[in-house]
């Protein structure tokens, strides 16, 4: 069963206007973030480090206990398309994985992103117990 938390809009395109390192997404590389994670005592909260990306381009889904994150970034000139005459650094989209402890749901899952970092806080599911009957 997959679960969406957050998904992204349609604008995840490039923008070549003011994207230095503007190329297809396809080709864009991509590099795993940083994440750090920790029990707490309502369930799980994870902090990833995504500078440079842009909000509605982050994308988290669980699936099967598998956490999956996706985040295009830019280099944008805020004064217009920027004529490097040398450049020594690239854009680079965020993608990763990561198994997530089965007591975890996405269902009331919350975020925030600001200044670069992603706080995901998943909730734990209530136990449950079943008494059986013997016939």
């Amino acid at each position: 069963m997959t679960e969406t938390m957050h998904t992204k809009t349609n604008n995840n395109a490039v923008d070549e206007s003011t994207d230095i390192a503007a190329t297809s997404e396809a080709k864009r590389p991509r590099r795993r973030p940083n994440a750090t994670s920790r029990a707490t005592e309502n369930g799980l909260e994870i902090r990833f480090e995504l500078p440079g990306a842009r909000r509605e381009s982050i994308e988290l889904t669980l699936e099967d206990g598998d956490l999956q994150l996706f985040a295009a970034t830019t280099l944008a000139d805020p004064e217009g398309p920027l004529q490097a005459t040398r450049l020594e650094f690239r854009a680079a989209d965020f993608a990763g994985r990561w198994t997530l402890p089965d007591d975890v749901t996405a269902d009331g899952a919350q975020t925030s992103y600001e200044n670069g970092v992603l706080r995901l806080e998943l909730p734990r599911r209530a136990p449950s117990r079943q008494t059986i009957e013997i016939a």
